[in-house]
C-alpha cells in the first residue's frame, strides 16, 4: 500500500491545501520501495490519496472542478507497476486510476492491455500498513459489464504466529 496522503495533503500557516489530481510517479513508487522493500511480480498496489475521508459528501469527493479530483497513477508509475513489476491489480481511494483531468486514460489503458485489474473507490486504505496483508478481492458477477462492485478484504499477517 503507497501512502501518498503528506503528498495530496499539504498544510500552509495553518490551512489545509488539497492538491487535486496528485499523479503518483514512477519515482514516488522507487521512494516507496527504497523504504519497504521491492515489491513483488504478482503483488496488488493499492494507492491511498485520504480522498476517502470525503466520501459523504460527492462534491467535495469528485473534487472543485466536478470531474473528479483522482490522485492517483501517472503513465510512468503505471508502465513501472505493470512492466517491470508485473503486478496483478492495482487499487485507489478514488473514482479512477487516472487523474481526473485526463482527456486519455493512459494508465487504464496500459493497465488493461496488461489484464491488470483496476479497484476503485476502495474503503479504509488508512487502516492498512505499507506491506504485510494478503488482499481477497470478490468481484460480484455482472453479464456483459465492463465493471462490478466487488468487496475487498485485507487480513493482517501476523508476525507472532509460526
Amino acid at each position: 500500500m503507497i501512502d501518498i496522503y503528506d503528498k495530496v495533503h499539504k498544510f500552509k500557516d495553518g490551512k489545509l491545501n488539497v492538491i487535486e489530481n496528485y499523479a503518483l510517479t514512477q519515482d514516488d513508487v522507487l521512494e516507496w520501495e527504497e523504504k519497504n522493500g521491492k515489491i513483488p511480480q504478482g503483488a496488488v498496489v493499492l494507492l491511498r490519496t485520504g480522498w476517502d475521508s470525503r466520501w459523504g459528501d460527492l462534491k467535495q469527493y469528485r473534487g472543485n472542478k466536478g470531474v473528479g479530483n483522482n490522485s492517483t497513477f501517472d503513465v510512468s508509475s503505471a508502465r513501472y507497476l505493470a512492466v517491470e513489476r508485473q503486478v496483478l491489480g492495482v487499487g485507489v481511494d478514488v473514482l479512477s486510476v487516472d487523474p481526473g483531468n485526463s482527456k486519455t486514460y493512459l494508465s487504464h489503458r496500459l493497465f488493461a492491455s496488461r489484464n491488470i485489474y483496476m479497484l476503485e473507490m476502495v474503503a479504509n486504505l488508512h487502516a492498512l500498513p505499507p506491506r504485510g496483508f494478503n488482499l481477497w478481492v470478490v468481484p460480484f458477477k455482472i453479464d456483459f459489464g465492463t465493471g462490478a462492485p466487488t468487496r475487498v478484504l485485507a487480513r493482517l499477517n501476523n508476525k507472532d504466529k509460526n
